[in-house]
Parts: C-alpha cells; sequence; structure tokens
C-alpha cells in the first residue's frame, strides 16, 4: 500500500508535468511550440535534465577494466554505506526518545510565547539519526540501480562486442544492433557520465546549491517546471519589476509543490494530517531567500579568490558559512522526522541487525 501512494504521487506529479510540455496539443488552445510530442510512457525514463549530464569528463567508449574498476569502486561504496546505514538505524532503535503529539511548529511557536523547549539534545540525536538512515536509504536505492546498471554493461562491453553484431544479444535476435546501441549508450551515460542523485549534499556551499543541485535532483525538473517557474512568471505577468522578488516568489512556489507531495505522503501513509512537512520545506524556502539576501556577494567573492588564488580568510568563511547553515539545517530536522516517527509502527524498514520496532516509545 505505501508503495502505491508513493508511486501515485511521484507520477502524478510526472504526468502534470508531462502535460505542460505538451499542452499544445490540448484541443482549443493556440500555444504556439515547436516540440515534438512524446508519449507519457516515453517520459517514464527521463527525470533529470541535460546539467546533471557531466560532459567534461564524459566517457563515450569505456573498456572492459574501466567498466570493471567502476563495478568495484562502486560495490566498496555501497558497503561504507550500508555500514552507516545500520550504524543509523541502530543508534536509532536503541536510544528511543517519546516524540511529542503537539506539531513542532506549534511548539516553536510556544517557544517564543512561553519559553517551553522545543527539543532535548537526546530527541535531536534521535531525530538526527532518523535523518541519516533516510538519507541512505534512499541514497542506497539509488546506488542499486546504477550497480544493476553497471553489471548490464559489464555484459554488453566484452572483446567481442566492439561491433554490435558480433553481440550474443544481437546474435540471438534478443535485440537489434540499433537497439543494443541506444541501451548499451544509455549505461554509459547512466553510470559514468551522469551525477549522483543525492550528490554529496553534506559539501555544499550554500541552500541553494543543497536543493537545485545536490538533493534528490530526480525531481528538481519537476519542482522547477510546476512550482518556480509559474509563480515567478505570474509575478511578472502582475508587473512586478524587482527580478529578486519574483525569483523569490518562484523559489517558494517550487517548495510548496514539494511539500505538497511530502503531505500527500503523510496523509495517505499513515492517516494524519500535522504540516511539519509544508513548515519544513517552506521553511527551506525561506532560508534560501534570506542566506542569498544577507550573502549577496558570495559569486563576487568567489570570483575575486579564484583571481587571487589561495586566500585562507575566503575558506574560514566559506567553513563559518557551512557551519552556520548546519545550525540551521538540524534545527528543522524534527519537523521532517516527527511525523514519520510517530507511526513507525507502520515502517517496515530492511536492517541485518536491527529490530526497529523492539523499542518503540
Amino acid at each position: 500500500m505505501d508503495v502505491m501512494i508513493i508511486f501515485t504521487g511521484i507520477y502524478s506529479f510526472k504526468m502534470s508535468l508531462f502535460i505542460k510540455y505538451n499542452r499544445k496539443y490540448l484541443p482549443d488552445t493556440k500555444i504556439n511550440q515547436q516540440k515534438k510530442f512524446t508519449p507519457y510512457i516515453l517520459t517514464l525514463n527521463s527525470w533529470r535534465h541535460n546539467s546533471d549530464i557531466e560532459s567534461k569528463a564524459e566517457i563515450k567508449k569505456p573498456t572492459i577494466k574501466q567498466v570493471n574498476e567502476k563495478i568495484k569502486s562502486h560495490v566498496l561504496m555501497l558497503m561504507l554505506k550500508v555500514t552507516i546505514y545500520e550504524l543509523a538505524i541502530y543508534l536509532f532503535a536503541n536510544y528511543p526518545q517519546k516524540v511529542p503529539e503537539r506539531p513542532y511548529q506549534i511548539r516553536m511557536i510556544e517557544y517564543f510565547t512561553k519559553g517551553i523547549p522545543i527539543f532535548t539534545a537526546a530527541s535531536m540525536f534521535h531525530y538526527t539519526c532518523f535523518f541519516i538512515f533516510i538519507y541512505l536509504f534512499l541514497s542506497l536505492h539509488y546506488d542499486l540501480t546504477v550497480l544493476y546498471s553497471l553489471i548490464a554493461l559489464r555484459c554488453m562491453t566484452t572483446s567481442q562486442s566492439s561491433t554490435p553484431e558480433k553481440h550474443i544479444l544481437v546474435k540471438s535476435g534478443l535485440l537489434t544492433p540499433i537497439q543494443f546501441s541506444l541501451l548499451k549508450n544509455y549505461f554509459i551515460t547512466y553510470t559514468f557520465n551522469t551525477k549522483h542523485c543525492f550528490n554529496n549534499p553534506w559539501i555544499s556551499k550554500n541552500p541553494r546549491e543543497v536543493w537545485s543541485s545536490r538533493w534528490q535532483t530526480m525531481l528538481a525538473e519537476t519542482f522547477r517546471e510546476l512550482g518556480y517557474l509559474p509563480l515567478r512568471n505570474l509575478c511578472i505577468s502582475l508587473g512586478i519589476t524587482s527580478r529578486k522578488f519574483c525569483n523569490a516568489m518562484g523559489v517558494l512556489g517550487a517548495f510548496f509543490i514539494s511539500s505538497l507531495l511530502h503531505e500527500y505522503y503523510i496523509i495517505g501513509m499513515f492517516n494524519m494530517i500535522t504540516g511539519e512537512h509544508l513548515f519544513f520545506f517552506m521553511s527551506h524556502g525561506l532560508i534560501m531567500i534570506v542566506w542569498e539576501l544577507v550573502f549577496t556577494s558570495e559569486r563576487e567573492d568567489k570570483m575575486k579568490a579564484e583571481k587571487e588564488g589561495y586566500n585562507f580568510r575566503k575558506y574560514a568563511g566559506v567553513f563559518l558559512k557551512w557551519l552556520l547553515m548546519l545550525v540551521v539545517y538540524i534545527l528543522i530536522i524534527p519537523a521532517f522526522a516527527e511525523p514519520m516517527i510517530r507511526r513507525m509502527d507502520l515502517w517496515i524498514i530492511p536492517s541485518f541487525f536491527t529490530d526497529i520496532h523492539k523499542n518503540l516509545v
């Protein structure tokens, strides 16, 4: 049931994106677009924009040795991630904390009005372990698809496959030479030349980098097309001349669409409405806007530093900004974690060593 809810949410957004891209084919429209019509089912294999392809280091024809080394390094990375994943689950399950029933945003208001503490150090550690587990859970799923693709690519990259006609898949009639070449090129692009869906978000220097190019990039285009662009363009059409204001509204629109998707999951899987994920994602949108207002000269400083070479003050400033961003993000983590932890009894969490339900509070 949970899987169906997740897929209906994602593919409904994909359908909305499909309708937007192909709206000129709807009756009684006068929108002049020159794009070729693509059936919906064919768009399900395309989730990310071309900027995720690393053209500078593009590998078009990897050798058998390169594929083998890629598989080896990927397996080692998987083992490391699984180890951290199991550790996070162990700490989360063996040091449980009581999750308050009142939504996090309400408790924040009570903190500022009545001085009631929002969380404890132990509960924050609990939430952080949960967030690490969620991140690795999603990241490992992506890593497994990459590994499967690498194995398939290895089977297609043999000493006899310099020409498609010589490969056993073509000789046996399972694939035509064109199909074989297209499939092989797809695996090469996906495994060698495409950025990871969770591209080391912890090394991001600012909130925009986190959300636009390092965290869940598979849905970035969807949020941009369904949230950012419509609201930004609406502000422009209303005659608002401030570019920064229009872009800021677009950012809030993108995070609002993301929050709707996550609230749908909470309602569908746990049958409750708390608004905490709405608060979580809209807070991140506001943080991004405020961050760029405060650090407006960040890009200019970066260009200046590149000309000057190594600069200790620059790197110290970058580290302090990263630390500030980390602290702010950690303070908002409970809004993301608490709705799901409250109904942990409904979760089925894979683990080799830990029973996630044994110490439920």
